[in-house]
């Protein structure tokens, strides 16, 4: 923890004397609380909405809440980083929108590539998202399939 902190608030620090513009720097910190609030956000559909010998429906989480965590995970990240770029250009072309959807794109297919890739496979294991009890969009489909 205490290495991840000095990280971050050197990453900040760097923010500030590189932009020396407060709204980008307000930006970059709720990109990081986004980023810090989707591992949380994981952590309680996982653990505690979610209890592995009482499994309801109601406590999957929906498409909907698996996109808000998209956004603060890792959309957020792309998100950040294209704000950071636009800050330094001069074609006012604001490509946040896009990163989101990069995100979202990305997130959902190594979701897929999870469970059907050989090469995914070989690199993280079968499955891992999985055995580590995540809930990627393909598991939330099948939870909430009529049986």
């Amino acid at each position: 923890m205490n290495a991840s902190a000095y990280v971050m608030t050197d990453v900040t620090h760097r923010v500030h004397n590189v932009f020396r513009d407060a709204n980008v720097l307000l930006t970059f910190v709720k990109y990081v609380k986004f980023i810090h609030m989707s591992q949380g956000m994981d952590l309680y559909y996982r653990d505690i909405q979610c209890n592995k010998d009482d499994l309801k429906e109601a406590n999957i989480p929906t498409e909907e809440e698996y996109n808000k965590i998209l956004v603060y995970k890792t959309a957020g990240q792309l998100m950040m980083m294209a704000t950071l770029l636009g800050a330094k250009s001069k074609t006012g072309i604001d490509v946040v929108p896009l990163a989101q959807i990069i995100g979202h794109h990305f997130q959902i297919r190594d979701d897929y590539l999870n469970i059907m890739s050989k090469q995914y496979e070989e690199k993280k294991g079968f499955c891992d998202d999985l055995v580590e009890g995540k809930f990627s969009l393909p598991v939330i489909f099948a939870l909430h399939l009529p049986y």
